[in-house]
């Protein structure tokens, strides 16, 4: 697909419908879209990527929305938030996704004073969803003497797939309750940090969950209960050992002075790192505690081992990755951190890099 790249600014929100597509920012810029992004009816032969972008609501609508993709879509280094002057603004939605991907994605909608809805920081509906690393915070439930509202859950899932590694979810507070001549109203509940129900295979990895507390009664009238971690409804989350590990890259580099990169594990492992020119619909094995997200033709190469600060960082030569006469092309990469005593070998968070000819940065 085409590559698009961002300078700094606010520009207007997007729409995409069945369309492979790079969107990135340009290394060291933050731009902001208002007015969200909504991705539809991606193709399986198609693959979509968003890195380094706040990204706003401007409405009572969903920052960003995911709906019907069959093909691969990553969002990395990204924002999602809202505005305080609409009732309720912001958020992720996902729907019918077969690989949905976010890496160090931050999630937090609003909900205004007169509102009577709620909503997650992400819901999601029958979809196969990779998260590493971020946060996704529901907001707290709006006050009120009648009925206020339930603090909001960090994410919600119904169905699919859901594997989250060293991301936090937390849910919003319970909106208070008021008093007006003798009466009260109780706190409403917080919302829980995850949701999970309809049959979802879910699996957690260096992952936190927060219930938000419960909201304050009216004078006389109880507080509301505190949100779960986890809540599940026919559907179980599988705990396993903290096993992340991080890859961290430039949002875009030349191809004439290479990549440089991090890479964050345990002492003593050893780095692997499979590029690939094309991504493929993420795989979850518990195998490697985590999913698989390059394909199966990547070139890997060994990079080096891990030193007592856990973190290595290397310039990786890139040299005609990009291709004579080619203004930029998107590599997809991602680490694996073996130990050979312990015979053990753990994925890390995958990365898209675009390599840009020197001239275009």
């Amino acid at each position: 697909g085409d590559i698009v790249v961002v300078r700094a600014g606010v520009y207007g929100g997007v729409i995409i419908n069945d369309k492979g597509l790079t969107i990135t920012a340009l290394e060291g810029s933050r731009p902001v879209i208002e007015g969200g992004i909504h991705i539809r009816n991606l193709e399986q032969q198609h693959a979509f990527d968003l890195r380094g972008f706040e990204i706003r609501s401007i409405d009572q609508g969903y920052a960003a929305s995911f709906e019907y993709n069959k093909g691969p879509i990553s969002v990395e280094d990204c924002s999602f938030g809202g505005t305080d002057s609409a009732l309720v603004s912001g958020g992720i939605f996902a729907g019918m996704n077969e690989s949905l991907t976010f890496v160090r994605v931050d999630s937090e909608p609003i909900v205004t004073e007169g509102s009577s809805s709620t909503r997650a920081a992400l819901l999601s509906f029958e979809s196969n969803i990779h998260i590493y690393e971020g946060s996704y915070v529901g907001p707290a439930g709006v006050q009120g003497f009648f009925a206020p509202l339930p603090g909001s859950n960090g994410l919600e899932a119904f169905g699919g797939l859901l594997f989250a590694s060293n991301a936090a979810f937390r849910g919003g507070r319970g909106g208070s309750g008021g008093s007006f001549a003798n009466n009260c109203s109780a706190g409403a509940s917080g919302g829980d940090g995850l949701y999970l129900s309809g049959g979802i295979d879910a699996f957690g990895a260096g992952s936190t969950a927060i219930g938000g507390a419960g909201g304050q009664g009216g004078p006389g009238c109880s507080n509301g209960l505190a949100g779960s971690t986890v809540r599940t409804l026919g559907a179980e989350f599988t705990y396993l050992p903290n096993e992340s590990r991080r890859l961290q890259s430039p949002l875009t580099a030349s191809a004439a002075t290479g990549i440089t990169q991090s890479y964050f594990g345990e002492p003593g492992e050893m780095v692997l790192l499979a590029l690939s020119a094309r991504p493929m619909p993420a795989v979850f094995t518990e195998m490697f505690f985590g999913s698989i997200h390059v394909d199966s033709m990547s070139h890997i190469q060994m990079v080096g081992v891990i030193p007592p600060s856990g973190v290595f960082t290397k310039d990786l030569s890139v040299g005609g990755m990009n291709g004579s006469g080619i203004a930029g092309v998107p590599i997809y990469e991602q680490a694996a951190f073996t130990d050979m005593l312990e015979d053990t070998l753990v994925l890390s968070s995958p990365s898209v890099v675009v390599l840009l000819d020197a001239s275009k940065l």
